[in-house]
């Protein structure tokens, strides 16, 4: 993308900061936020969740714009946003937006190449920052369009879990509550 990343806002330091944001449009629909889930939605991700610092994929980002655009203009998601903080910090954050709560499989999860489906395993894809993956809420006929898109199968797009009218989120594992400690990545300046 020809840019540099300098890394995030920081709200408290011993020097300056100044911060600069790009703003534009992009493709034909509006962009749907985080506040449009309803009861009953699927709750989809791309790509692979947990260990993108310990393997390095960091380093690397690659924003997910194609597989945005299309999942927004293709698809009408709901809502969508980026795992940027885990999926246990920026889930709750979707939810709290759209005043609904979700259930999640943790065996559906794309975990990381090196992660197991395990209790350990599962911490890490939930609470691990800098995948930069999609977190996208479609809802009705499309979910059936989704799954079946080339493009979004060659992005790894999974459906994870659904949207529940009962606010909170709950991790599921063979259709038994799973208790996760993972937060997702925590500022340590606030």
């Amino acid at each position: 993308f020809n840019m540099s990343v300098v890394g995030g806002d920081v709200s408290n330091g011993p020097s300056v900061v100044l911060t600069c944001t790009l703003l534009g449009l992009e493709g034909h629909r509006a962009v749907p936020g985080r506040g449009g889930a309803t009861p009953g939605d699927g709750v989809w991700v791309t790509g692979f969740l947990g260990g993108a610092v310990r393997s390095g994929r960091h380093l690397k980002p690659e924003p997910r714009l194609a597989e945005g655009r299309v999942l927004n203009e293709e698809h009408q998601v709901r809502a969508m946003m980026d795992i940027s903080d885990g999926l246990a910090a920026d889930l709750p954050r979707l939810l709290e937006a759209s005043g609904v709560g979700a259930e999640i499989s943790l065996d559906s999860l794309p975990l990381g190449p090196s992660l197991k489906p395990e209790q350990e395993g599962w911490e890490q894809a939930v609470g691990d920052g800098e995948d930069y993956e999609l977190l996208a809420v479609v809802g009705g006929e499309q979910e059936l369009l989704v799954k079946t898109n080339p493009r979004l199968e060659a992005a790894g797009i999974v459906r994870i879990g659904h949207i529940c009218r009962e606010r909170g989120l709950k991790w599921l594992a063979a259709g038994n509550e799973v208790l996760l400690k993972s937060r997702g990545w925590q500022s340590d300046w606030a």
